[in-house]
């Protein structure tokens, strides 16, 4: 039986340096095909028709998000992962709403980055623990938009939860 070839994976990000890290990091450690990194993906993503494109949310001539949506014909079965160092709930929202199966936050540690791709690889969802609080946070801002409508108790608790900060054990008939 021959061994699967591996992912073939397209790294966008503007900064040189953290591309740089995060080359190093997908070819060398995770022994990754990495077809190509540049700062914009709008010729990379369909020329090279990657597994994975692992992308900036922000980048200097619009977000990481415009290059899925120009590329989401083709290829088809390419998965998206963004990651940013900009902690606002509507990017994690907004890449959720684009089908992104992965997001990672950029002062996360490698070991969530390393996750990351070998989740969304694997067919699954990976979302940084921050991510996912901005994600509820903006969830629960939006609640009347998605036909629940919380009072500002709620939503603090539900914020509270997502934080880590709810300890206490739901019993029956007591708070």
């Amino acid at each position: 039986m021959s061994e699967k070839p591996p992912a073939r994976v397209v790294l966008i990000e503007d900064h040189t340096m953290v591309r740089q890290l995060l080359v190093h990091l997908v070819r060398d450690e995770l022994r990754l095909n990495l077809v190509a990194d540049c700062a914009d993906g709008t010729v990379a993503v369909p020329r090279e028709n990657p597994d994975l494109v692992v992308a900036d949310s922000m980048l200097p001539d619009g977000r990481g998000f415009d290059v899925l949506r120009a590329t989401a014909a083709q290829p088809p079965r390419t998965r998206w992962m963004f990651m940013s160092s900009n902690e606002q709930g509507h990017l994690v929202r907004q890449a959720v709403s684009l089908g992104a199966p992965g997001f990672v936050m950029k002062r996360a540690d490698f070991g969530s980055f390393r996750t990351a791709i070998a989740r969304v690889l694997a067919g699954e969802k990976y979302y940084c623990a921050e991510s996912s609080r901005l994600l509820v946070d903006r969830l629960a801002d939006e609640s009347p938009a998605v036909g629940v409508n919380h009072s500002m108790r709620e939503r603090e608790v539900l914020r509270g939860f997502a934080r880590g900060r709810i300890r206490r054990r739901w019993r029956s008939g007591s708070a």
